[in-house]
């Protein structure tokens, strides 16, 4: 039984939105499907899912740390964690986002607080963790460098636009994007990360 086109329109929904609120899809899929209520949006669920899979691509749900509400995306499960970034991003803005999420996972203040504007504008790879080469973080650390103050704050913008990164209302600082959570998970896992960091983000990583 192929996809219905009501799937179809959910889906592109989905791919177009990046990431939005369980509760937001819930309700787009009341309009799409003409509902009057969710109560069947778990299976209409599992029905794309059971299809997607196909193509190594999910529907997921993550409990974002930040706010403990429940969001959803489309992730693409087969490619690496840099190639699901490397569609939207340069490979400067790659090299200085993961420099920022190794700046973030530093410290436990890091953790709770995240970067203030100006650590994140002055963030280098140079304590890069990488899983691969030993030659990757210096290959990062030149990569980012090149990088202008000017580019670097504009990278920031892009990135809390995209939810890879999401900055706190109160006090400006940058903390970890739910999209970053959503797609990126298990390179989080693999990294070095404090104990604070593995207890508040237990359920996602």
């Amino acid at each position: 039984e192929t996809l219905k086109p009501e799937h179809h329109c959910f889906l592109q929904a989905m791919l177009r939105r990046g990431v939005l609120l369980e509760a937001e899809a819930r309700t787009l899929f009341k309009q799409i499907a003409d509902q009057a209520h969710d109560r069947h949006f778990e299976e209409f669920w599992s029905e794309i899912n059971s299809h997607v899979q196909f193509v190594d691509m999910k529907l997921q749900r993550v409990r974002y740390p930040e706010d403990k509400q429940t969001y959803c995306g489309v992730v693409n499960m087969l490619a690496d964690e840099p190639a699901k970034l490397a569609t939207m991003l340069t490979a400067e803005q790659i090299a200085y986002f993961r420099a920022l999420v190794d700046a973030v996972v530093s410290s436990d203040e890091t953790v709770c607080e995240g970067l203030d504007s100006m650590a994140a504008l002055n963030t280098l790879a140079q304590q890069h963790q990488s899983l691969s080469q030993p030659t990757q973080p210096t290959q990062l650390t030149q990569t980012a460098k090149q990088m202008s103050m000017v580019e670097r704050e504009e990278t920031l913008v892009v990135l809390t636009e995209q939810n890879w990164l999401m900055r706190d209302g109160e006090s400006g600082h940058y903390k970890l994007g739910v999209r970053t959570f959503l797609e990126l998970g298990t390179y989080l896992s693999n990294l070095e990360i404090p104990d604070i960091a593995r207890e508040r983000w237990s359920d996602v990583i």
